[in-house]
């Protein structure tokens, strides 16, 4: 499931704002993960 799907169901979809930011925290949380798993802090 996406952010956009998400931010449908939870009555956000016309707050671009919102959804930007989700995206963008999103993002960082993938990197920080990956770049954790191979050891690099």
């Amino acid at each position: 499931m996406d952010i956009t799907e998400i931010s449908k169901k939870l009555g956000l979809a016309d707050n671009k704002p919102v959804i930007r930011k989700a995206v963008e925290f999103r993002r960082l949380s993938d990197v920080k993960f990956d770049s954790s798993a191979i050891g690099v802090e």
